[in-house]
């Protein structure tokens, strides 16, 4: 019977092959690619489903009531805008003739154009914007156009204020009664340059509601906000064909001036949070533009009253336009500066009602579609959705403002 071989010892040229021989993965103690844990699925409780699905619809409430109010706003601006636009063709232009110095000017041929423009930016702002931003987060990039965008308005504004005092407001103008001067003296000229650069300057004021479009601001575009960026450059459009002089650049050269301390804190507040507690004047920004109406609807009533032998229809525009304005601001004053505590009068609706009535929509919805047997779970989702709501009515009542 042959003899069984014994073992044989591994030596020392036998391990270092063997050693050579294994993967690299092994030899730095990193586990190869059928050594890699496989992920795991995290498994969601049943409480997370109607949270998620709450979420989801408190999203979609949320943008369907913004773009309601959007289209209401728009439907008032668009009429307004078109009842000015009838009146200034049977009660402007029929009874008023052309300035000869502009006849031939770019844009004063037909106030249509100025009209189409003013609907298109209706139109853009509370119904094509907001459809093209709903599935879109807010641009988060837009700091440095900003900044550029409120120099350049506070540069172009104090050009514009400064030109109309020169050529009569610093000093020539009479206050109470001043006719337009129709010559072609060098001041008189000035005037309607002025008056034809502060008509471009309205056409270049609607880029302020596409910044609120892209940043998702849709709370500040409000019907003033819309009617007073649509109104303007019709407006300013007839005064500048009709009578670029006179008692009827008042209110532009008045607006000019407002503007520069308006644009001149939006360049400061798209600075950043540093410079924002220096902003403290921003309720007399706005007390501010209460007094620019007021003494233009003042300027405006005081002409029609003492007869003063300008345009009238001008003037009644004027006077309608720094009414309907007033109004509208001081409504805005009253809801966002006169807010006080609970229980007190005030003309802000109780956001606990605005989210009492969110959270019955909430319950409603998802009654529908986690059905009855899963009523438990949704209660959960339904007390946390309401907890949610509290805390932000609290946040908002410490920090309630329109930037």
């Amino acid at each position: 019977m042959a003899p069984i071989p014994s073992a044989q010892k591994t030596s020392r040229e036998d391990l270092a092959y063997r050693l050579e021989s294994l993967p690299s993965c092994h030899m730095d103690s990193i586990p190869c690619s059928e050594d890699k844990p496989q992920p795991q699925l995290i498994k969601k409780s049943k409480q997370d489903y109607p949270k998620e699905a709450a979420e989801r619809t408190s999203k979609h409430i949320d943008q369907t009531e913004d773009e309601k109010k959007l289209w209401s706003t728009g439907c008032g601006a668009a009429m307004a805008t078109t009842f000015l636009y009838i009146y200034g063709n049977i009660l402007v232009m029929d009874q008023m003739p052309v300035d000869k110095r502009v006849e031939s000017w770019i844009f004063v041929a037909s106030p249509t154009p100025i009209f189409v423009a003013s609907l298109a930016y209706i139109t853009a702002v509370t119904w094509i914007g907001p459809r093209l931003m709903r599935d879109r987060q807010p641009f988060i990039s837009l700091k440095p156009i900003m900044i550029l965008y409120n120099a350049f308005q506070v540069v172009f504004s104090a050009w514009v204020f400064h030109e109309a005092g020169m050529g009569g407001w610093f000093g020539s103008y009479n206050l109470l009664c001043q006719p337009c001067d129709f010559s072609d003296s060098p001041q008189a000229i000035r005037m309607v340059h002025a008056a034809f650069w502060y008509n471009i300057s309205k056409f270049i004021d609607f880029i302020d509601t596409m910044f609120f479009i892209l940043n998702k601001k849709y709370d500040h575009i409000s019907l003033l906000h819309v009617c007073h960026h649509a109104l303007m450059p019709l407006g300013v459009w007839y005064g500048m064909r009709h009578e670029p002089g006179g008692q009827t650049t008042f209110f532009g050269f008045l607006n000019c001036f407002v503007h520069v301390v308006m644009y001149s804190y939006y360049l400061l507040a798209a600075m950043g949070p540093r410079v924002r507690p220096y902003l403290w004047w921003k309720k007399y920004l706005t007390t501010l533009q209460m007094v620019q109406f007021i003494m233009m609807f003042v300027h405006a009533a005081l002409t029609l009253a003492t007869g003063c032998p300008v345009g009238h229809p001008l003037m009644r525009v004027i006077l309608a336009l720094a009414f309907i304005f007033l109004i509208l601001f001081l409504d805005f004053y009253i809801k966002a500066y006169r807010h006080k505590v609970q229980g007190s009068m005030t003309c802000i609706p109780k956001l606990s009602s605005v989210y009492e009535k969110k959270n019955t929509q909430f319950h409603n919805q998802m009654m529908n579609s986690v059905g009855n047997s899963k009523t438990t779970d949704f209660n959960y989702s339904f007390s946390y959705q309401k907890s949610v709501a509290e805390s932000d009515d609290q946040h908002v009542n410490k920090s309630l403002h329109i930037d």
